[in-house]
């Protein structure tokens, strides 16, 4: 098993990536059209990232949803409900890094 963190930050570029749009099945979707977690799993899950300030990596941009080498990107639901992480608000006041919103890579796929 693979536990690299896909990394959603070009430090050379300063991008930083985030879905332009939540996925299809983005488990924080409010509508309930979402991917289905054991429960207890998404309180869980949002309480250990928030509470190391940290970012979810969008499923939809990591393999074996898309084929490797497809850049990863913030979890858009995500950012929308709990805002962008530290690390990156630095970067952005610093001046090291920029947003850039992409689209999802299975939506756009031929």
């Amino acid at each position: 098993m693979n536990d690299e963190i896909p990394q959603v930050a070009d430090p050379e570029t300063g991008e930083i990536r985030i879905l332009e749009d939540r996925c299809g099945t983005c488990v924080l979707n409010p509508d309930g059209k979402n991917a289905d977690l054991r429960p207890g799993r998404l309180k869980q899950f949002v309480e250990d990232t928030r509470a190391a300030d940290g970012h979810v990596v969008c499923h939809s941009t990591v393999p074996p949803a898309v084929p490797a080498g497809t850049p990863a990107a913030m979890c858009r639901g995500y950012v929308d409900a709990y805002g962008l992480p530290q690390a990156a608000q630095d970067a952005i006041r610093l001046g090291l890094g920029h947003l850039v919103e992409v689209p999802d890579p299975k939506a756009t796929r031929a």
